[in-house]
């Protein structure tokens, strides 16, 4: 996707000299927009065939001779977003201008019905910009989404923006701009992988105060093969998907020592590269080779296990966990037939001649490709202490 600007600047520049209309568009004072910043795209409820599109705001009321701050949720149906969009800001006060949004959400209906047909408008219309963060909604609408999580003292940026912070903690989602989703709708040879969130009622939470009837929880990647919603890599698989594409930073891993005992260990660095075997031009397999380095920040048994065959068994068990994930988020990626990993890519760059003879064949190559993952680790340091609390042993 190429956005074009068809006008000549010598077209441009002639009328601007001219005494003739500008054909720029005319000044309108700030105070009389409404500077949205979520926008959900859904399949209306109430008539299938057309596209629900709902905004939400922060709106000051110090501007209407108030105090505080409200919440403005508004909702409109057309055939077009173009043509919701128009009819939001005929009903509205105030222009309901989209050159400001942060976050653009999909409802899960929506994007498996066609992603591309509620996605054309943002990344085409003059007034929006490529730089908002795109999400899938699961099991839900974005509609909903967006009405139920905010509240004054807690808005659906801030919870989206939460989420997203973890992701640097957690390793289990990301951020995938408009313009990169545009990228990747635009690659024959791979699924776009788009993150997804989640809606549900708060768990164990005491209701003190203005609170919203919902919360938001990341849900893993969703898969959008030819243009439509096809699944989901998640929440569990997650963290695996962020290792094969080399985006997580850090995150916790839990394993137990030769003891039983749980271990707290922290990912501080992590490698993973693409070896394939080729027989002449007919690529064999593919296996990822993953290394990573962690720390103890927590030990729950009072056992000395900081012995070689300790962090031996320790480096085992963990490495093993993240192959077990790093292969799960495969098997999702070869059920729905196409390259969710980026693999093709890889493969590209490090045997660009080998490449030129597969490429044609990959989306049939791809399905039924053995690949194959080898995982290796070690644990770098165990922070303040050595020994654990209340460890009796010699030294």
């Amino acid at each position: 996707m190429i956005r074009k600007i068809m006008v000549p600047i010598f077209v441009l520049l002639s009328f601007l000299l001219s005494g003739c209309k500008s054909i720029l568009p005319q000044g309108t004072e700030i105070e009389k927009f409404d500077a949205m910043q979520v926008v959900g795209f859904d399949v209306s409820e109430e008539d299938p065939s057309q596209i629900e599109v709902t905004l939400i705001t922060k709106v000051d009321k110090s501007s209407d001779g108030g105090s505080g701050v409200t919440i403005k949720t508004i909702s409109e149906s057309g055939l077009t977003v173009f043509e919701a969009q128009r009819k939001l800001r005929a009903k509205e006060e105030k222009i309901t201008f989209m050159g400001y949004i942060d976050y653009v959400l999909i409802g899960e209906k929506a994007a498996r019905e066609d992603f591309t047909k509620y996605f054309d408008y943002f990344v085409r219309d003059h007034e929006t910009r490529l730089s908002p963060i795109v999400f899938i909604v699961k099991d839900g609408t974005a509609k909903d989404m967006i009405t139920k999580t905010s509240s004054t003292k807690l808005f659906i940026t801030d919870r989206i923006s939460n989420i997203l912070n973890g992701a640097d903690l957690l390793g289990n989602t990301e951020k995938v701009k408009i313009i990169d989703a545009m990228g990747m709708l635009d690659n024959k040879l791979a699924a776009t992988i788009l993150p997804a969130l989640k809606c549900e009622k708060p768990k164990n939470q005491k209701r003190t105060g203005e609170m919203a009837e919902k919360v938001i929880t990341a849900a893993g990647f969703a898969i959008i093969n030819d243009f439509k919603l096809a699944g989901y890599i998640d929440e569990n698989s997650a963290l695996g998907y962020s290792f094969i594409t080399n985006k997580v930073s850090s995150c916790p891993i839990s394993v137990k020592d030769n003891t039983g005992g749980y271990m707290g260990l922290e990912l501080v660095s992590s490698k993973t590269n693409v070896e394939a075997k080729f027989n002449e031009d007919r690529l064999e397999e593919v296996t990822y080779k993953t290394s990573f380095t962690s720390a103890v920040p927590e030990q729950q048994s009072r056992a000395n296990i900081y012995t070689k065959d300790g962090i031996d068994d320790l480096c085992l068990k963990q490495s093993e966990y993240v192959k077990s994930l790093m292969e799960d988020a495969i098997s999702i990626s070869k059920e729905n037939k196409k390259d969710c990993l980026g693999l093709a890519g890889k493969i590209q760059m490090r045997y660009p001649y080998k490449w030129e003879k597969i490429k044609d064949q990959w989306n049939e190559i791809y399905p039924n490709l053995a690949i194959h993952v080898v995982v290796e680790s070690n644990i770098a340091r165990t922070y303040d202490i050595v020994k654990p609390n209340g460890y009796w042993g010699e030294n």
